[in-house]
């Protein structure tokens, strides 16, 4: 055992430290059945305006206390402000679902704020005009997934939560009082209108569940809660699940991550472990709902492992342990795409992917074990097909054929492929508070933020921190050095102000940047938001762009001369550029407007509302896009397609997504294959592929494989 006695003379070892100021505290977890000492990550609690749970009088240490009302307290001060809430290293037990909306005192129980004021319990009356107390941006971080942990007590939700209530029109709104979820955390919307008017108040659905981030938790359901949810989920635009494991005390439970609620949705599920439960993903919605699924591992269902209903799901990187199916397509108007993964552990009985209802899907470099059938549903490979059922991995599959601009070839076959093993975003986090510095407060005489920021890039620490959920007004361009290695905004946002302002990343560096959970606001109508023009790669992770023109076209990422290689994950940001030779990996990329040119780019899950081309690729760019949802074109030029590929400059591109019409009805154009847009007529077959040439998707198109 010489690497424990050595890991463990470290540990113990005499402080050598000389006197002075006590160093920050660290955890330290010693992993005897691999022999690893491993270090969690350091976190500005203090100075960086995060709300810390230990701080409302949760008690990580005592699992026999109700943490409940202090989370709960804490999520009602946090919510919709863009502040973070911590969770500290333990174990914290509730014995209700911790709710993403508003909670107040009335008649001596904490309740949820819809609610007039009244004294007593007997005589509450609904507050319309509250919205049912929901909110958006809820932002839950935990110390690291392996040491926090909520943990459900027992026996609190027995009762299987087969449905959702049915959206009242009632004006006095009675189910306000008797809705409670059955998920040990459940996010929602605040709806903006008038007092009454929001989508659907009772169950928090609607338009604005904006940037709802869990991260770095465990997520325990407990033991005798059958009916137990680990997260219900719904968010609009951008948000993210990373790092995050959802586990039943008993294998008993609904399901582990439910996304079942129908809105305009989009999600970055990233790095998150489901065992035990019903169903470990259940992700019906409807056709308006998109989500990715990138390093997600399933075991222990007992139906299912992902029940897809009309979400448009994207799946990299799943690994399925479980005799029941892996993934079940429930109706046609579903569309799955997988990509390298592991389906193992069936009976021979079940089938790994059972697609017998017929949505679209398409799959490759699926390893599949132990089922008897590992694809059932319409399918055609390489040379052959249409067959029905298939037995071993799969190398590639399109259950409808392969898509052409003037071809009638229905075999599968993708023109462009990155692997499989395609390259995963850097992370990095600060060791300890000597190599972070807090953003802090204007200086006498200075007008607006940039110079305090700039001040903390400049003081050569390797992360940069914003105080969490503030607006910082900035006059001109941010310069991010060399020596910085993280951006992160905490949930804050920085306003533009000036007609130039931009974030800058011009210094070449071997470490990566990464820039993440910040919102840029340009207060202008055109420029760009990020300036790349360094080799240094750059991640942009959990970013929302926007503008305060109504006709703005501003761009939010501009590729230089020798721009790096570029992840993006879970962000929402119209207009990117790219530049010829530069690597591209987008993991929930909701765009629009976006240029390839020349560049190689890889999408995992996107999303597009607007009334324009989502992606042009030309110079010989090539670009592989799986699993979006294409918004309808909202602009009287229905013959503006939703994907341009310039076939003359060598340009390819391989899509699989579906359409869902907007205020002014879907695209006629799907893919054009050459820039010039003037001859988008019926007649021009050749050049084009028409929505009439797809099968429907309810009062829209669906493309399991598109190839050009």
């Amino acid at each position: 055992m010489p690497k424990l006695a050595s890991a463990l003379r470290r540990l113990f070892a005499p402080s050598t430290r000389p006197a002075g100021p006590p160093a920050p505290r660290r955890r330290v977890t010693l992993r005897l059945e691999s022999l690893e000492v491993r270090e969690n990550p350091a976190f500005p609690v203090t100075g960086a305006n995060v709300i810390n749970v230990v701080d409302y009088g949760a008690t990580p240490a005592n699992n026999s206390d109700d943490d409940w009302r202090a989370i709960q307290t804490a999520v009602s001060d946090a919510i919709n402000t863009g502040r973070m809430v911590y969770f500290p290293a333990g174990t914290y037990s509730v014995s209700k679902g911790i709710e993403g909306r508003k909670y107040k005192d009335i008649g001596g129980q904490y309740l949820p704020d819809i609610y007039t004021s009244t004294s007593t319990l007997s005589n509450l009356v609904v507050d319309k005009g509250k919205e049912g107390g929901w909110r958006n941006r809820m932002r839950l971080l935990g110390e690291s997934r392996g040491s926090t942990t909520i943990l459900l007590k027992d026996g609190v939700f027995t009762t299987d939560p087969s449905g959702y209530p049915a959206r009242e029109d009632n004006p006095d709104r009675t189910d306000y009082a008797n809705f409670r979820p059955n998920a040990v955390i459940y996010t929602g919307s605040i709806e903006a209108g008038a007092a009454g008017d929001q989508q659907n108040d009772v169950t928090g659905t609607g338009r604005d569940a904006f940037q709802h981030w869990i991260q770095g938790l465990t997520i325990n359901t407990g033991s005798n809660n059958a009916g137990a949810v680990g997260i219900d989920y719904f968010v609009n635009n951008s948000g993210t699940i990373r790092n995050v494991s959802i586990v039943s005390g008993d294998g008993q439970g609904y399901a582990g991550l439910r996304m079942d609620r129908a809105g305009s949705y989009s999600g970055s599920i990233e790095s998150v472990s489901v065992t035990g439960f019903r169903r470990g993903i259940s992700a019906t919605g409807n056709v308006e709902n998109t989500a990715a699924l990138n390093l997600v591992t399933l075991s222990g269902q007992t139906e299912v492992g992902i029940y897809v209903g009309q979400t448009v799901l994207a799946v990299e990187k799943l690994t399925s342990t479980n005799t029941v199916p892996a993934i079940k397509m429930s109706v046609d108007s579903g569309h799955l795409t997988i990509i390298n993964s592991s389906l193992t552990g069936g009976a021979a009985g079940n089938r790994a992917i059972d697609n017998a209802i017929g949505a679209p899907v398409f799959a490759k470099r699926v390893t599949v074990g132990g089922y008897g059938t590992s694809y059932y549903g319409p399918y055609y490979t390489t040379g052959t097909g249409p067959d029905v059922a298939r037995t071993g991995s799969i190398g590639e599959l399109s259950s409808y054929g392969v898509e052409h601009v003037g071809t009638a070839d229905d075999q599968a076959g993708s023109s462009v492929d990155f692997g499989a093993d395609i390259p995963q975003a850097p992370s990095y986090s600060p060791p300890s508070s000597a190599d972070w510095a807090i953003v802090g407060p204007r200086l006498a005489g200075e007008g607006d933020d940039r110079p305090a920021i700039q001040r903390a890039f400049a003081t050569g620490k390797p992360a940069v921190f914003l105080q969490s959920g503030r607006t910082y007004q900035v006059y001109g361009n941010l310069s991010i050095p060399a020596s910085v290695r993280l951006f992160d905004g905490l949930g804050s946002a920085v306003q533009f102000t000036g007609p130039n302002g931009r974030l800058i990343v011009s210094e070449g560096s071997s470490n990566p940047l990464i820039i993440q959970r910040l919102r840029l606001d340009l207060y202008r109508a055109t420029g760009e938001a990020v300036n790349h023009s360094s080799s240094r790669t750059l991640v942009l992770r959990d970013l929302d762009t926007r503008d305060s023109e109504p006709s703005g076209a501003y761009t939010t990422y501009v590729a230089g001369g020798s721009a790096g290689t570029l992840f993006i994950n879970g962000i929402t940001a119209p207009r990117f550029n790219f530049r010829p030779g530069q690597a591209v990996y987008a993991r929930m990329f909701e765009t629009g407007g976006t240029v390839i040119d020349g560049a190689s780019v890889y999408v995992l899950g996107f999303r597009s509302e607007g009334t324009g081309t989502v992606f042009t690729v030309k110079g010989g760019g090539r670009l592989l896009a799986l699993g979006g949802k294409v918004g309808g074109n909202s602009s009287s030029a229905t013959t503006i397609p939703a994907f341009v590929v310039d076939e003359a400059s060598g340009s390819k591109a391989t899509l699989s997504f579906s359409t869902q019409p907007g205020s002014g009805g879907d695209y006629t154009v799907l893919v054009d294959s050459n820039l010039d847009l003037s001859d988008n007529t019926t007649a021009n077959t050749a050049e084009i592929l028409f929505a009439s040439e797809t099968p429907g998707r309810g009062n829209g198109r669906k493309v399991a494989l598109f190839t050009i």
